[in-house]
């Protein structure tokens, strides 16, 4: 089977750089990154979060996710919000009339579209 993707240019060049570190194809890299993503979706979906262990201690050094795997691990357990009235008038007037951005929101967009 063939894919194709686009990439933003320093994704595409960690993966061309990466390849010739692991001494893979680009075709390899790719189908071992699509298979750890399917593992960590399944694992995302049994409860489970994936870490990174440190070897000398065995005890986790980071936790390894991605937003897709946030955002699969927050609707796998859904709760019920009990909000007060003031606070659902808040959050209704927040939607109709946001509050502008600030300077340092605007700078960080800014250099986020360079």
């Amino acid at each position: 089977m063939s894919l194709e993707a686009t990439a933003l240019d320093d994704r595409g060049s960690s993966v061309a750089d990466l390849a010739d570190r692991l001494g893979l194809s680009q075709n390899q890299l790719i189908d071992e990154a699509i298979d750890l993503f399917a593992t960590a979706v399944n694992e995302v979906i049994r409860g489970r979060r994936l870490v990174a262990l440190d070897p000398s201690t065995e005890s986790p050094a980071n936790e390894i996710s991605t937003p897709t795997l946030a955002v699969l691990e927050w609707t796998q357990n859904p709760q019920k919000l009990d909000l007060s009235p003031k606070a659902i008038a808040k959050m209704q007037e927040l939607i109709e009339s946001p509050e502008p951005p600030n300077e340092a929101l605007t700078a960080a967009f800014r250099h986020h579209c360079k």
